[in-house]
């Protein structure tokens, strides 16, 4: 993967690796592409962030923030089905 630099709490963080992780929001699972990088600190609820989703990994997914509320939309998620061959 090409190192880029992505800007959050105020500093430049240099990510080089990403991973693939299987997630569930609300029961509805997907997997997502994560960013892994240092230090970023930790979130409201003392747990340490170290990786990020961009929001071209969101948007191959559908799923959509709602900054105003913290919230993502999960209408795509919920959509899904699935088809056998």
């Amino acid at each position: 993967m090409i190192p880029f630099d992505v800007g959050l709490g105020g500093r430049i963080h240099r990510t080089t690796d990403v991973c693939m992780v299987e997630c569930a929001i609300n029961g509805l699972p997907f997997d997502v592409e994560a960013h892994t990088v240092g230090d970023l600190g930790f979130d409201e609820e003392e747990r340490r962030i170290d990786a990020i989703i961009r929001a071209l990994a969101m948007e191959k997914r559908a799923l959509n923030s709602k900054p105003k509320t913290g919230e993502i939309d999960l209408t795509a998620l919920k959509k899904r089905g699935f088809t056998e061959y």
